[in-house]
């Protein structure tokens, strides 16, 4: 088992944020005030420790949004759909915000390396030409974050030269495909219908 950076860094920034606004006063007398990293420290020693068992502790486990729901502050999870948002500034790149929220897995950010090359014809075709290229990556077996995903005539020329002749309409195929079975087990077994209410 292991822990995850971003997940952790989001339970962090959810517990200082409700400690400064004087909602959270159980911390095991840790001061978490932004800026202080031995409570950072503090926090991943007591996490990682099997001993310990407070109610502070375990609900650091918990993630973010079950740790903010547990104290009476959901809003203070930055999180979409149960997952905390990845390190990317959605500010400067809005087309990253409509992604996350449209997104049947929150903010996920293992899909393709569109991130870096968010291009179409507005956001919604940059997301679903970032989702696409993802999904195919996926498929592939390709690094999610190499430029190959980026550009469908290299992942066409990519399969011809691994022996297989893929068009760029089965590829079309094989993502709607996996974005639909995606959706399908998320909505049936993560209690995502309550969640997930965007048409």
């Amino acid at each position: 088992a292991g822990i995850d950076t971003m997940s952790f860094g989001a339970v962090i920034a959810a517990a200082m944020d409700m400690y400064e606004n004087g909602f959270l006063e159980d911390t095991d007398e840790i001061e978490m005030e932004f800026g202080n990293y031995s409570s950072v420290v503090s926090c991943l020693e007591k996490i990682v420790d099997v001993d310990d068992q407070s109610t502070f502790t375990k609900r650091l486990r918990k993630g973010v949004k079950t740790f903010t729901e547990e104290y009476g502050h959901p809003e203070s999870a930055m999180q979409v759909k149960g997952l905390s948002f990845s390190a990317y500034d959605v500010v400067n790149m809005p087309a990253l915000a409509l992604w996350f929220a449209v997104s049947n897995r929150g903010p996920d950010h293992f899909r393709g390396g569109g991130f870096i090359n968010m291009e179409g014809g507005d956001f919604a075709d940059a997301i679903y030409r970032n989702e696409r290229s993802g999904i195919i990556c996926d498929i592939l077996g390709l690094d999610r974050f190499s430029s190959i995903g980026w550009f469908e005539d290299e992942v066409v020329e990519f399969t011809k030269q691994q022996g297989q002749e893929i068009a760029s309409d089965e590829l079309d195929y094989l993502v709607r495909k996996t974005l639909v079975l995606e959706r399908t087990l998320y909505l049936e077994n993560s209690g995502g219908k309550v969640q997930d209410n965007l048409p």
